[in-house]
């Protein structure tokens, strides 16, 4: 099974799957008058435009108002130098701002930037209270960050169960990565829970989103018949997507199964990729 990883496999350094890039959730952080929500709205619009200097002309005033949105916003620029020098402790400050006035996603971030010691001095401990505090509010990223902080025992007693319980919390929302993370407790019967074929579920469900791990599993499964029927030209299908979104190990795997398939069922499996993806995923085998 060589493309199975446990859950929390590969986590440090990889601070993009855990972080907020983007400032959609301004918008539903918003207060106060019409004034505000009309520079609000402008705002995001030039930040979108990729016009960061009309952007921060318009964040600066509301977040200088104590506006956790604007505030929000420009610590996602600080932190990325869109429109500013890139500057992670300006980052910090700012969502620490939107973060005590309740906004999820500030919390979500400024709980990553602890988690990864970006900007402030790493502390697993302070990461699981801010992801839990947003995580409580029912933002699902934040709720599979402190699942796998449960399961890897990060800043908190490691907690399988609890774990699970936050995994599937952020599953039924239809985040990938709860998705993703819950079909491998499955998949090892981690938290008390094992049955492949609901970790193929899962799986199924996270891949349908893209998730290019998820994809490179299920491509595994089919091929060994593990929790699925076996079914070479799935398994080549899913090896082959998972390959094109960056999974290095899925395009190897590929190449292996081609070993033991037919032309014909080559062609078809590269047919249903096509396909697959064409469709954005609505359409595979």
């Amino acid at each position: 099974m060589a493309n199975f990883g446990r859950v929390g496999s590969n986590w440090a350094g990889k601070i993009g799957s855990y972080f907020r890039a983007g400032i959609l959730a301004v918008a539903l952080s918003f207060t106060g008058d019409i004034s505000n929500a009309q520079g609000l709205g402008k705002g995001m619009g030039a930040y979108y435009r990729g016009d960061y200097q009309a952007a921060l002309k318009e964040f600066l005033p509301l977040a200088d108002q104590g506006h956790s949105g604007a505030q929000f916003a420009l610590g996602i620029m600080n932190y990325f130098g869109k429109g500013v020098i890139a500057d992670n402790h300006e980052a910090v400050r700012l969502f620490r701002l939107a973060a005590d006035q309740g906004h999820a996603e500030a919390q979500a971030n400024l709980a990553t930037m602890y988690h990864f010691g970006r900007g402030v001095n790493a502390d697993n401990q302070e990461a699981v209270r801010l992801y839990r505090l947003a995580a409580d509010q029912g933002h699902a990223k934040s709720q599979a960050n402190l699942g796998s902080m449960y399961q890897n025992g990060d800043g908190v007693i490691g907690d399988s169960k609890e774990a699970v319980r936050w995994f599937r919390l952020a599953a039924d929302q239809g985040h990938s990565g709860g998705q993703y993370k819950l079909g491998s407790m499955y998949y090892w019967g981690e938290g008390g829970i094992a049955d492949k074929q609901e970790a193929a579920r899962w799986f199924r469900l996270a891949a349908d989103q893209g998730h290019a791990e998820a994809q490179a599993n299920l491509g595994s499964m089919y091929q060994n018949g593990d929790g699925v029927i076996a079914d070479h030209i799935s398994a080549h299908m899913w090896f082959n997507i998972a390959g094109v979104n960056g999974h290095e190990k899925a395009r190897n795997s590929r190449q292996d199964i081609e070993e033991e398939m037919a032309l014909a069922d080559i062609s078809e499996a590269v047919k249903s990729a096509r396909t697959c993806m064409s469709s954005g995923y609505q359409n595979c085998r």
